[in-house]
């Protein structure tokens, strides 16, 4: 079981990456390969997991899967190959540490780094913020989709990516999972008004992973008991001086 688990650490992702590659040869079998990464993903971490409870495997699955979608979505949106070969290759390193501190977390404890798997998490969880609002802003602009559907799908998302967060962050599943909804509903209102700026979907999407990135962030802190002053400055510095910087350097239609 362990020999299968550290194979499938570096095959997993590979095999990803090359989902991701036909994706892009083939773009009208797009449900084919969602449903390939979905089957994949139960297959890898049925094995790379070590009797954990059901609900622990869940959440460790639920963050790759969110992770992988959005990226196989985000890059049909994408022009220019180059960019796309990136993203994808971007996407298979992170999958390859991802699972990496899983299968040490499970099996080699001795190896494990302290958070290290909270830390890569909260940063797949942050990607998966930004690819999943960027592919439901292009929806509304390239195909007309209406923007209450995409909204649902959105406060799903970051519900989920909320809870998984602080679940991971080791706050208690009950207070986890009222933050979760409490923020999924500020991070909702956050893209229903972002979704009328005249810009284009990456801007509007980063605006929403840095509402996302600093709302999480600080509310884990809070909950975890170790909120201060520096925290906050900190959170609310970074996220200000990247949405100044967003909305300097944007083109606005």
């Amino acid at each position: 079981m362990i020999l299968q688990s550290r194979i499938l650490v570096f095959l997993a992702p590979l095999l990803i990456g090359g989902i991701m590659e036909f994706a892009l040869v083939y773009p009208d079998k797009v449900f084919p390969f969602f449903s390939l990464l979905c089957m994949l993903g139960v297959v890898v971490f049925s094995v790379i997991t070590k009797r954990p409870r059901q609900s622990e495997q869940f959440i460790f699955f639920l963050n790759a899967l969110l992770f992988n979608i959005s990226a196989l979505a985000f890059i049909y949106f994408i022009q220019g190959e180059l960019y796309r070969h990136i993203i994808i290759a971007g996407v298979t390193a992170l999958n390859v540490i991802y699972l990496h501190h899983l299968f040490n977390y499970h099996f080699r404890t001795d190896r494990y780094q302290l958070n290290a798997l909270q830390n890569v998490s909260s940063y797949i969880n942050l990607s998966s913020a930004f690819t999943g609002s960027a592919v439901l802003f292009s929806l509304i602009i390239y195909l007309a989709w209406p923007a209450w559907t995409t909204t649902i799908i959105l406060w799903a998302l970051a519900t989920l990516l909320s809870f998984q967060t602080t679940w991971m962050h080791k706050i208690k599943f009950s207070t986890s999972m009222y933050f979760a909804l409490i923020s999924g509903l500020v991070l909702t209102e956050v893209y229903w008004v972002v979704s009328f700026l005249p810009s284009s979907f990456l801007v509007n999407a980063l605006i929403v992973t840095v509402v996302y990135y600093a709302m999480v962030n600080i509310g884990r802190y809070y909950l975890s008991g170790r909120i201060h002053r520096a925290v906050i400055i900190r959170y609310f510095v970074i996220s200000v001086t990247v949405l100044v910087l967003t909305v300097v350097t944007a083109r606005w239609v």
